[in-house]
């Protein structure tokens, strides 16, 4: 398997695990996307009750869950973390699981550790913890388990700015509609986001079909001063460290906190860190489209180059 690392958090390096085609580099967003795609590219049931089956279609397709490389070896992120602290660890305290161990759970709580690195996840350990749990009835608390099992403590917090972040079916502007467009003047097209150019243009009077678009920003760090309760319920509190990707319209924008990319409301405010750099994010905008033979290809920022683009207009 390839491997692709960029520096994300304090300390840290997360590690994209790629896709069997080595085309590929996943954040762990991606890496549910192409899971939940996988299991849904089959028939109800295909996998079974306990989707046992899914493990090698989804390791084949998508790799393990990406971790982190951190200064003396490799870690959990932290959601993966939470989550087999939460389920597995908790399922252990079943009585089955005091001579078994993880063999011994229901497939469901075994399932949070079967898709995991094994740069990061020593399966015996763990195992042996889930016999100790069971028999002394007793979890160790979620610090001491980070310690032990996930490679922690990281400073999951102190995220640094990631150099390009791509916020995928996304638009930089309100109203941004998918669908009909007609060229208002000729446009380059691309084989894909960051490629070269086909030496073909869209020209103008045109139409093609936009299908979907994806925004590649260089994100600014700031501190949150003001919320919405859409922005609390995302987790987004005043105070926080996150990272402004672009505009969505009317004041909202899309940032980025601890790898997840949110949409802001329109009452939402923060404070740039860097006061001497750029004010605004810079980003481009990549749109997929179809032409009208049927072939697909990319556009970079069309801005107002389209007709039909604006659903407000």
């Amino acid at each position: 398997m390839k491997l692709l690392v960029t520096t994300v958090l304090f300390g840290s390096i997360l590690v994209y695990a790629s896709s069997a085609n080595g085309d590929q580099y996943l954040t762990q967003q991606e890496w549910d996307t192409c899971r939940d795609k996988v299991i849904t590219s089959q028939q109800p049931g295909h996998y079974g009750a306990g989707g046992r089956g899914a493990v090698t279609d989804i390791l084949a397709t998508c790799g393990p869950q990406p971790v982190l490389k951190t200064k003396t070896g490799y870690a959990l992120l932290k959601q993966q973390c939470d989550g087999i602290y939460q389920n597995t660890l908790q399922a252990c305290s079943e009585q089955s699981a005091c001579d078994e161990g993880v063999h011994g759970l229901y497939s469901a709580a075994r399932s949070w550790i079967t898709l995991l690195s094994v740069k990061a996840f020593d399966e015996q350990k763990f195992h042996d913890l889930c016999k100790q749990v069971c028999r002394e009835k007793k979890m160790p608390d979620r610090k001491n388990f980070g310690k032990m099992i996930c490679g922690e403590p990281i400073a999951y917090s102190e995220e640094r700015v990631p150099q390009v972040v791509i916020d995928k079916q996304a638009c930089p502007f309100e109203c941004c509609r998918f669908g009909k467009w007609t060229a208002r003047s000729a446009v380059v097209l691309y084989k894909a986001p960051n490629a070269g150019a086909l030496g073909q243009k869209i020209e103008k009077g045109e139409m093609i079909t936009a299908l979907t678009s994806e925004v590649h920003s260089k994100p600014l760090q700031a501190k949150v001063t003001h919320t919405w309760k859409s922005d609390e319920d995302q987790g987004v509190h005043v105070g926080d460290t996150v990272y402004i990707l672009h505009g969505i319209g009317e004041g909202a924008v899309a940032l980025s906190q601890n790898g997840q990319i949110k949409k802001s409301s329109t009452d939402f405010a923060f404070e740039l860190v860097d006061k001497t750099g750029p004010k605004a994010p810079q980003f481009v905008w990549w749109v997929n489209v179809r032409l009208q033979g049927g072939t697909e290809a990319w556009i970079k920022n069309p801005g107002e180059a389209f007709d039909g683009m604006d659903g407000c207009g």
